[in-house]
């Protein structure tokens, strides 16, 4: 009887053991809406500027590495972590204050989103462009598709969040955001 608890416990062991590894992990929070009213400014995206009667504020600037942009006039203005709705209220009242516009038009637009990385067990990791609604699978697919190896079922997905990085796990239809790593884990059996 005490051998078979033994021999239990050790298979026991050696099945966790097997696991893949993102069955440790947590699962992502939940994506906020496609649309670019929730979505959050971030480094390497590309915005389009639009300011009535101000034709030289009125072009596309990238997000630098800090998170800002640099305006004419105005200067870096912080806008990573904001909306685009954020980022117009901020600048139109910027505007204001420096007594530029009494009444100013302010428009943005994201051009380009930041690109979403893909690595691990894919014909073609690296770095593409992001496509609003994009999911795990179709990340893949850009990516070439699956190697011989990998572990189709369950995958890594490494997103940073207010600065911290958080790890969780995804299947072919959870959602990717711009930014976000995309994990192709190799396959145990």
């Amino acid at each position: 009887m005490m051998l078979r608890s033994i021999f239990a416990l050790l298979l026991c062991f050696a099945l966790a053991a097997c696991a893949s590894p993102t069955d440790r992990l947590t699962s992502l929070p939940a994506s906020p809406a496609s649309s670019e009213a929730g979505y959050k400014l971030g480094a390497g995206d590309k915005v389009r500027l639009l300011v009535g009667g101000f034709s030289n504020l009125s072009t596309d600037y990238r997000v630098n590495d800090v998170g800002t942009i640099s305006l004419p006039m105005l200067g870096a203005i912080k806008v990573a972590g904001k909306t685009t709705t954020e980022v117009e209220q901020e600048l139109a009242a910027l505007m204001r204050r420096e007594e530029l516009a009494v009444n100013a038009s302010v428009n943005v637009q994201i051009e380009e989103y930041r690109p979403f990385f893909i690595m691990g067990e894919v014909k073609r990791p690296g770095a593409y462009p992001y496509v609003p609604g994009m999911t795990v699978l179709t990340a893949i697919t850009v990516a070439g598709g699956h190697t011989f190896r990998a572990n189709t079922k369950a995958y890594g997905i490494n997103r940073t969040e207010n600065g911290a990085i958080i790890k969780g796990k995804g299947t072919d239809d959870t959602q990717i955001l711009p930014g976000d790593t995309v994990i192709v884990h190799e396959a145990w059996f």
